[in-house]
C-alpha cells in the first residue's frame, strides 16, 4: 500500500485473487444467512477441530478430566473461528458503499486499527469523502503519536475541501500539543466557521481541549459543549462525549450509572447509532455480562449486518464463556 504498511492476509488474498474472494465471499454470505449467523459454518468445523484436537491433546483415562478438555477444545476453537469470521466479514462489507463511514464508525468505537484498515483501503473509492477520511486519518496517527503523519492528512483533507469543518480541529489538536494558544484558536475558528449547525463538530473541539488537559482546558470545554448543546440539544455525540468522560473517572456503581444515562440518551436519539450501543456494552461487560451481551443483541436486531457489533458481540460471548451463543 501507498503507506508502507503490510497487507493482511486477507487483503492480500483479495488483492491477488479478486475473482476467487468474490466467489469464496458469496458463498459465505449463503451459508452464514447473508451474514446474519455464524454458527452455520462454525458448528461443522468446530467438530473436525475437536475431533483433530482430541486425539493430540485428550489422553488422560478420567471421565472429568477429560470432559473438561474437551469443553475447552470446544470453546477456544469456536471462538476463534467465529472472531476471525466476524473479522472476514467486516472487511467484506466495507466493500459497499460508502465503505469509507465504516473506518469512521470504528473510529468513533475507540477502534483505531480497525478505522485505519478501512479508510486506508477506501480511500481512493469513488464515494468517499476525501476529506473526512483524511480527518480521521489523522485523528488515527494522533493516537499512535504520529504527529507529522497527522498534520499530513489534516492539510490534505482541508486542500480536498477548504469548507470541511473538521481538519480544522485536527490543525488546531496539533497547535494545541505543540502549546500553540494562536494557531490553536485560529483553527478553531475556522472550524466554527464553517461548522453550520454541525453539533458535533462542536463535541470534536471539546475533545480535543478533555483530551490534551480537562483540568487546564476546563472553560474551554465547557464552552464547546454549551456551544454543542445549542446547536443541537439532542446531538448523540454530545452524550457519548459526556459518558466518556464520566466513564474514565467511574469508581462507583453510581458513576458507572451515570455514565450508562448518558450513553442511553445517546441511543435515545440515535437508536441505530452502533457507536453508543458498543460504548454502553462495554461499560458493563466486566460487571454485568448478560446486560452487555444483551445490549449488543439489541442492536444486532435493529442493524444485522453491523460489522463493528457482530464483532464486539462475539467478543462480549468469549469473555463470558457462551461462544455456542
Amino acid at each position: 500500500p501507498e503507506t508502507g504498511e503490510y497487507l493482511t492476509a486477507i487483503q492480500k488474498y483479495e488483492s491477488e485473487n479478486r475473482v476467487d474472494f468474490l466467489k469464496n465471499l458469496g458463498l459465505i454470505y449463503t451459508l452464514t444467512d447473508g451474514f446474519k449467523n455464524l454458527d452455520g459454518l462454525v458448528k461443522g468445523k468446530v467438530k473436525k477441530e475437536v475431533k483433530k484436537d482430541t486425539k493430540k491433546n485428550v489422553k488422560t483415562t478420567n471421565k472429568k478430566e477429560k470432559t473438561s478438555k474437551l469443553n475447552n477444545i470446544k470453546f477456544y476453537t469456536a471462538m476463534k473461528i467465529k472472531f476471525l469470521l466476524s473479522l472476514f466479514l467486516g472487511s467484506a462489507m466495507s466493500m459497499s458503499a460508502q465503505a469509507y463511514l465504516d473506518g469512521v464508525e470504528y473510529y468513533r468505537a475507540d477502534q483505531f486499527y480497525n478505522s485505519k484498515t478501512i479508510l486506508e483501503r477506501t480511500l481512493n473509492d469513488a464515494d468517499t469523502d476525501k476529506s473526512t477520511a483524511y480527518y480521521y486519518l489523522g485523528q488515527v496517527a494522533l493516537k499512535y503519536n504520529e504527529a507529522d503523519k497527522a498534520q499530513d492528512y489534516f492539510n490534505k483533507g482541508v486542500a480536498a475541501n477548504p469548507e470541511n469543518p473538521y481538519n480544522y480541529v485536527g490543525l488546531a489538536t496539533i497547535a494545541l500539543k505543540n502549546g500553540d494558544k494562536k494557531g490553536t484558536e485560529s483553527n478553531v475558528k475556522l472550524a466554527k466557521k464553517y461548522a453550520k449547525k454541525d453539533a458535533q463538530l462542536y463535541v470534536d473541539i471539546a475533545r480535543m481541549y478533555f483530551d490534551a488537559d480537562a483540568v487546564a482546558n476546563k472553560k474551554d470545554i465547557d464552552k464547546a459543549m454549551k456551544e454543542a448543546l445549542k446547536k443541537n440539544p439532542q446531538e448523540p455525540a454530545y452524550f457519548i462525549f459526556i459518558g466518556d468522560t464520566l466513564r474514565q473517572a467511574a469508581t462507583t456503581n453510581t458513576e458507572i450509572g451515570e455514565a450508562a444515562a448518558n450513553y442511553d440518551n445517546a441511543i435515545y436519539y440515535a437508536p441505530n447509532s452502533a457507536v453508543a450501543y458498543v460504548k454502553y456494552s462495554g461499560l458493563y461487560k466486566d460487571v454485568n455480562r448478560d446486560f452487555s451481551i444483551s445490549k449488543m443483541k439489541e442492536y444486532l436486531g435493529i442493524n444485522p449486518n453491523s460489522a463493528l457489533a457482530q464483532c464486539e458481540l462475539a467478543d462480549r460471548l468469549y469473555d463470558a464463556g457462551r461462544w455456542t451463543q
